[in-house]
């Protein structure tokens, strides 16, 4: 794996796919959002296999909702909560289907793949006036959050900040060590 140079993070969607394109020797970032075929085809003109690791955010490794039972409690168990609840539902069930999708795609094309469940991140909307630096890869993320971070000013989506603190600040090393684990589990 060591001829691997740059990093790929990945906040998978069936309309909205976030691609960041990492490189930690210089802390420089390419950002990308577009559906999930846009997001495939901008990864292979911008990221060979042979160069890049790549994490992606796989919500399948959570239970089913992750979060679900939560809200609901929060919302009062009425009708409309549960229309909600299914909603939310439905999204999730999208966002599985297209990271599973994007695992296969770039797993057959020959990409080394880490995984993160979107449990072991932390939101920043979830724990407002924090500064973002000291979120655990941080999510949801303002414009100025996201610059405050990672220096980056130029414009982006959510999904694409989402796919850049996948990966920001780490280093190919600590991708590989996360993949390596997996394997041997």
């Amino acid at each position: 794996m060591s001829e691997r140079k740059y990093l790929v993070g990945i906040d998978p969607g069936l309309e909205t796919t976030g691609v960041a394109l990492y490189d930690p020797k210089t802390n420089s970032l390419e950002l990308f959002t577009g559906d999930i075929q846009q997001a495939v085809n901008w990864m292979g003109r911008n990221c060979k296999p042979a160069e890049c690791l790549a994490v992606i955010e796989d919500p399948n490794a959570n239970s089913l909702v992750y979060g679900g039972w939560g809200d609901f409690v929060k919302l009062g168990k009425n009708e409309s909560a549960f229309s909600r609840m299914m909603k939310k539902a439905q999204q999730v069930g999208e966002v599985k289907a297209a990271a599973k999708v994007l695992i296969k795609i770039m797993g057959r094309s020959g990409y080394q793949i880490a995984t993160i469940a979107p449990s072991q991140r932390q939101s920043a909307k979830k724990v407002p006036g924090t500064d973002v630096r000291l979120l655990r890869m941080p999510t949801k993320t303002t414009p100025t959050e996201f610059a405050k971070l990672t220096g980056y000013g130029m414009q982006s989506s959510e999904h694409s900040r989402d796919a850049a603190t996948l990966v920001w600040g780490k280093s190919v090393k600590q991708i590989e060590l996360m993949i390596l684990k997996k394997v041997t589990k």
